[in-house]
């Protein structure tokens, strides 16, 4: 796993399994109870993995949807 940890604490690792040419990836975000969220997936690309995670993130961390436009924000 090759992990990444976000400014709050949220944690991201991912696996590439060559047999079967797809990225699986785990986001462990932190919330106020102390009982964390965990979100999984898997994807062909890093990218569509990121994205396939990304809504269910904006709803934990209650942000609006993003785009393909761009940032909500």
């Amino acid at each position: 796993m090759a992990p990444f940890s976000s400014f709050h604490g949220a944690r991201f690792e991912m696996d590439y399994d060559s047999a079967s040419q797809t990225w699986s990836g785990t986001l462990t975000i932190p919330t106020p109870d102390g009982k964390p969220s965990v979100l999984t997936d898997k994807a062909s690309g890093v990218f569509g993995l990121l994205s396939k995670l990304d809504g269910p993130y904006r709803q934990i961390e209650g942000k609006p949807e993003q785009s393909a436009a761009g940032p909500a924000d």
